[in-house]
């Protein structure tokens, strides 16, 4: 009978060791899944610049993205080792620090904007979704996120754009040379109708003007302006 009992205190006692064991292992799993958790947990930043004025961006691997008003940026805060990825919404003119081992790609409503090192402008404004990429240096590739088929490739001074209506990217007819007024602030108009004048202006001051004297629609203009207001 003695035995029988020390058989049993023995028996209950390994069982309670193998309960206290078991939760200790499962708070040192629950602690080492949370480690893992952590360290491989993706940060996202999302920036929005004002209404006011536009706003420059340093990526964490030195790329700088200039972000027009009332625009969106979204990156993470830590790149991949193999590759470098932000959303946009709205307009921003990136200069993407060149790294062949790491491509870089702009994510903006149906398409995708691939680069290794080069300068460009990307307007996605319209509200119809369509999209214009106008490259300044360098070379871009510029792809639908449903068809890679639907690829278009852009080197310095060449615009592409895709069009939402008939999911098409084609290339552009040559950009105005004020596409990149609202980073520099400068407008410069060489023997431009009052017409082109007049559209140039309503998109850098986001206004609406109205030439009343049909007459005027033909007279042209040569002039450069900086930092001016729209008085």
């Amino acid at each position: 009978l003695s035995n029988n009992s020390r058989k049993i205190g023995n028996l209950s006692i390994f069982k309670s060791f193998l309960k206290y064991a078991a939760i200790i292992i499962f708070c040192f799993g629950l602690i080492g899944y949370y480690a893992y958790w952590k360290v491989n947990q993706v940060e996202w930043i999302e920036f929005a610049s004002n209404c006011d004025k536009s706003e420059d961006i340093v990526l964490p691997d030195g790329s700088i993205v200039s972000l027009n008003k009332e625009s969106k940026l979204i990156y993470k805060k830590q790149f991949h080792a193999d590759k470098r990825e932000v959303l946009l919404q709205g307009e921003a003119f990136f200069q993407v620090k060149k790294n062949p081992e790491k491509p870089f790609f702009i994510s903006v409503n149906s398409v995708i904007v691939k680069v290794l090192g080069t300068s460009f402008n990307i307007n996605a404004t319209d509200l119809s979704g369509n999209v214009l990429v106008s490259v300044k240096t360098g070379k871009v590739m510029f792809y639908e996120k449903e068809d890679a088929k639907n690829t278009l490739y852009l080197t310095a001074g060449e615009s592409g754009i895709f069009l939402s209506q008939n999911q098409i990217i084609r290339k552009a007819e040559t950009q105005d040379q004020n596409y990149l007024a609202w980073k520099t602030g400068i407008l410069l108009f060489k023997n431009n109708t009052l017409t082109e004048v007049c559209e140039v202006l309503d998109n850098y001051y986001n206004t609406r003007i109205v030439i009343n004297d049909s007459d005027l629609n033909s007279k042209r203009l040569t002039a450069l302006y900086q930092n001016k207001t729209l008085t």
